[in-house]
């Protein structure tokens, strides 16, 4: 089969392989659990209790499996619940998608601990608040359910999403902290920790000496651009296992409403994209592919071109017949002085086919070497460029490896020469270093 036909039967099987392994994953195997804190995952570290209660509120839910982009393209109103993230987000999620969500009104709820949601906060506030989740673990010796690293928060700032909310416990939380882990940061506090609470640096459990102490922010809640944003330090609040705790549903149902402006028929859309799922998931596949379709076609001047950009490059792989030409070898013949050899490599420039043009002088290069520096056991790149520098040690040696280097991988079929001026700038290459080879083989005693 031609090097074409096969190139391109490779293109089209990789494609085809891509297009239906989603599909083929949820036939014809057995899909994983989802991840924790998703809103299908009906185990205790799921969501699927908090999908519940908004969905019994009036909200229609929705679940966002590819690209943040996408949030813009809900023309209702909307809020976006991030929970517990583990994948990064990158700048181009963030700053573009984020801000024009926030621009239209939305509402932004970011619920982590120790995940990827410092990435959203870094650049989304970068240059205003400075604030992140502190990655030592919370503990609370004031106020907590067993043991410290429940803490009870009874500790609230008058806010709509703090009415009638008495306590709410936490589990193996963080705090929003500014630099050096701080507990001051410039945005209001709604929620805090008691004074004998502080942050775990080692994970023991324990109180150490020199550990940073509260009271700390766990939740924050603000207006920004047209939007609004909560920020809670603690993703586990809203998982089954937690949910119904003490005030926890009360407070996770006024944070939905606020954020929608208590307007039902808001569209409530949980990002699913950046959870831990699991690489044989098909929803891993589905959203890959929708988040690549997704940010191409959101980009206003990409979206023009890329019809015609993908028109082009299917074209180009699109197999096309073409006419048949025998091609005879030459006749052993001399003409005006013209040998079967340079015949020969005339006809390959004539029609294109350098790379065999340039085969055959590399050959008859090595053969005039081999004979020029009595070579017995033919050439050898090495033990060429040894005689050279040898006798020759005015010459750009690296240069000249670099030189037979190209000729080695045409040779090899790792290099191709499709112009003209590539094949004549390679054959007076070779020409010259021929040149001095036979200089050297003359003054060979």
């Amino acid at each position: 089969m031609p090097k074409s036909k096969t190139t391109t039967l490779i293109v089209f099987t990789i494609i085809f392989i891509l297009s239906w392994l989603p599909i083929a994953l949820s036939v014809l195997s057995k899909e994983p659990s989802p991840p924790s804190f998703s809103i299908y995952n009906t185990d205790w570290d799921g969501c699927s209790k908090f999908r519940e209660l908004i969905e019994n509120e009036g909200f229609h839910v929705k679940t966002l499996i590819s690209s943040l982009s996408m949030i813009n393209r809900i023309e209702q109103p909307a809020v976006l619940v991030i929970i517990g993230p583990s994948k990064y987000y990158s700048p181009s999620e963030i700053i573009p998608n984020l801000l024009l969500f926030l621009q239209r009104g939305g509402g932004i709820l970011i619920a982590d601990d120790f995940g990827s949601g410092n990435t959203i906060l870094q650049f989304l506030f970068q240059f205003q608040f400075q604030i992140k989740f502190s990655d030592k673990i919370l503990m609370d010796a004031g106020s907590y359910d067993k043991n410290p690293v429940l803490p009870i928060i009874t500790n609230f700032m008058p806010h709509p999403i703090t009415s009638g909310v008495n306590s709410i416990i936490l589990n193996h939380a963080s705090a929003i902290v500014g630099p050096n882990d701080t507990s001051l940061i410039l945005l209001p506090p709604v929620a805090t920790t008691t004074r004998f609470s502080w942050l775990d640096a080692d994970h023991d459990y324990e109180y150490d000496t020199g550990e940073q102490v509260g009271p700390f922010t766990v939740a924050t809640a603000f207006e920004a651009l047209n939007g609004s944003i909560v920020i809670l330090s603690d993703a586990s609040i809203f998982i089954n296992d937690m949910i119904e705790r003490a005030d926890n549903a009360k407070f996770a149902l006024n944070i939905i409403n606020w954020l929608s402006n208590y307007n039902k028929s808001a569209t409530i859309v949980f990002d699913e994209s950046h959870l831990a799922w699991s690489i044989s998931s098909s929803t891993v596949y589905f959203g890959t592919i929708i988040g690549y379709v997704a940010w191409l076609s959101a980009i206003p001047y990409l979206s023009l071109i890329l019809p015609f950009f993908m028109v082009f490059t299917v074209k180009k792989w699109i197999p096309v017949t073409k006419e048949s030409r025998k091609f005879t070898p030459l006749k052993i013949f001399r003409k005006r002085g013209r040998t079967a050899f340079l015949s020969k490599i005339k006809e390959y420039k004539t029609y294109g086919f350098y790379d065999k043009a340039l085969k055959i002088l590399y050959n008859r290069f090595k053969r005039i070497v081999s004979e020029e520096l009595k070579f017995r056991l033919g050439f050898s790149l090495d033990k060429f460029l040894e005689q050279i520098s040898k006798h020759r040690p005015d010459l750009d040696i690296r240069k000249i490896r670099k030189i037979l280097l190209s000729f080695e991988k045409i040779e090899k079929g790792k290099l191709k020469v499709t112009s003209r001026d590539q094949f004549l700038k390679l054959f007076f290459q070779l020409k010259k270093i021929e040149e001095e080879v036979e200089k050297i083989g003359g003054k060979r005693p």
